[in-house]
C-alpha cells in the first residue's frame, strides 16, 4: 500500500536560534514526499528573513518536500495559529512540530506506517528526550499509551 500524503505543521514566532535546526531535521528526513507548511505568526527576531531565504531556495513546486510558508503580520497566539495552518493542510494526515523541536530522521516514515498498518487510529503522539544547547540529553517525558490512560490525562 502506498503511503498516504502528510502535511508537517509548523508554527513559528520569534524562534530564532532553534528554527534553523527544526527546519533542517524535517528537510533531512528518510521519507521525502510530504508538505513542510510553516506560519510565521508575526516573528520579530529575524525568523521571518530565513523563511524568506528559505522559501527563495526550495526550488519551487514539484519539489519533494513541498515548502508551503505563510507570513501572518501579526502575532494570533498559540492556538488560533495552529487552528488557521489546519485549515490549510490539504492532506489526510498531519504531523505538528514546534518551532524548537528536532524530529528524528525517521519520524516521518514511522507515522506513516503506523497509520497504514492501523487504520482505525486518529491521533498519535511520542514521548519527548530534552536536550540543551549542545544537544546533551537532560531529561525524557513518557506519555500513556492506552485509550483509558489517555483520556485520563
Amino acid at each position: 500500500m502506498a503511503h498516504p500524503s502528510i502535511t508537517v505543521l509548523m508554527t513559528a514566532y520569534n524562534a530564532m536560534p532553534y528554527i534553523r535546526e527544526t527546519v533542517a531535521s524535517i528537510l533531512g528526513q528518510t521519507h521525502r514526499d510530504f508538505t513542510l507548511l510553516i506560519l510565521n505568526n508575526g516573528s520579530l527576531d529575524g525568523t521571518g528573513e530565513y523563511l524568506r531565504e528559505l522559501e527563495a531556495e526550495s526550488g519551487g513546486p514539484g519539489k519533494k518536500p513541498l515548502l508551503r510558508i505563510v507570513h501572518l503580520g501579526k502575532n494570533i497566539g498559540r492556538t488560533p495559529v495552529l487552528n488557521k495552518g489546519l485549515e490549510m493542510v490539504e492532506t489526510d494526515i498531519t504531523a505538528i512540530l514546534d518551532a524548537d523541536d528536532i524530529a528524528l530522521p525517521e519520524r516521518i516514515a514511522r507515522t506513516l506506517n503506523f497509520f497504514v498498518s492501523h487504520p482505525d487510529i486518529d491521533l498519535v503522539g511520542s514521548d519527548i528526550t530534552y536536550i540543551d544547547g549542545m544537544g546533551n540529553i537532560i531529561g525524557e517525558a513518557h506519555y500513556p499509551t492506552g485509550h483509558t490512560e489517555l483520556c485520563r490525562r
